[in-house]
């Protein structure tokens, strides 16, 4: 029987990004210098990534107790709790500002890796509940952004298979241009563009995801290159080139 996770995964994934974003963030989390080169982050469930120059890693921990209890009051299941007790938050980062002034965050673009250790969930996830584990993140989002295009994908990363989507949006609320008659261009400043990606692998002792809120072009390309090591591998970018339509 397929178990629906993301009913609980999805949501803790994308609720710790929101908590992450640099509106809502300590300033202790935020004022910390950023190395400019890649740094190698490694997770004792067998897989590792180069966070990319100019990403910030931010502490993150004391954010994931409070998701989980939230999702725990509303659980209508064992499995629902159970996977998210056992859910780990192993990393969040933010971009920091590429532009010539140093302090601006806006626009922003941040990423989180979640990870469900099988020894903990009592149980392995089969390849073909893939998709169902990843295909809940749009759900969340909804209820911030205004989406439009989505496309999936289905690949493997040397022997493991990956299910990734990704979704344009804009958050609900943000101004539109403003109308003219005829067919005169509109004015003012265009609504906000986010795109959403999210890639979904099995290992040998956990399913893991990566997810980004990207502000533009630049950050969605750093994370889709992320050059990931899964269980000993070869190092792999996690989103092959062409996956996507540009």
């Amino acid at each position: 029987m397929r178990i629906p996770l993301a009913a609980f995964y999805i949501p803790v994934l994308t609720a710790a990004l929101a908590a992450s974003s640099p509106a809502q963030s300590p300033a202790s989390q935020t004022d910390q210098p950023s190395p400019t080169g890649p740094r190698l982050f490694t997770s004792p469930l067998g897989f590792s990534f180069q966070i990319p120059p100019n990403w910030q890693a931010l502490d993150s921990q004391p954010v994931l107790p409070d998701l989980k209890e939230e999702r725990d009051l509303s659980g209508s299941n064992q499995a629902d709790a159970k996977g998210v007790a056992c859910t780990q938050l192993g990393l969040t980062a933010r971009q920091t500002s590429s532009s010539s002034n140093p302090t601006s965050v806006s626009p922003a673009s941040v990423m989180v890796e979640v990870a469900l250790p099988f020894n903990c969930f009592g149980r392995r996830i089969a390849a073909n509940d893939l998709p169902a584990f990843g295909a809940g993140a749009t759900q969340g989002i909804k209820q911030d952004f205004d989406l439009a295009t989505s496309h999936q994908a289905t690949y493997t990363l040397g022997s493991h298979p990956v299910w990734a989507e990704r979704v344009e949006g804009s958050p609900k609320g943000a101004p539109k241009p403003a109308a003219k008659a005829d067919d005169a261009p509109a004015t003012g400043d265009p609504a906000p563009h986010t795109t959403i990606e999210i890639a979904c692998t099995l290992l040998s002792q956990a399913a893991v995801c990566w997810l980004t809120e990207a502000a533009d072009s630049a950050s969605l390309a750093s994370f889709e290159q992320l050059s990931v090591t899964l269980d000993g591998d070869a190092p792999l970018p996690l989103v092959p080139a062409g996956t996507f339509p540009k």
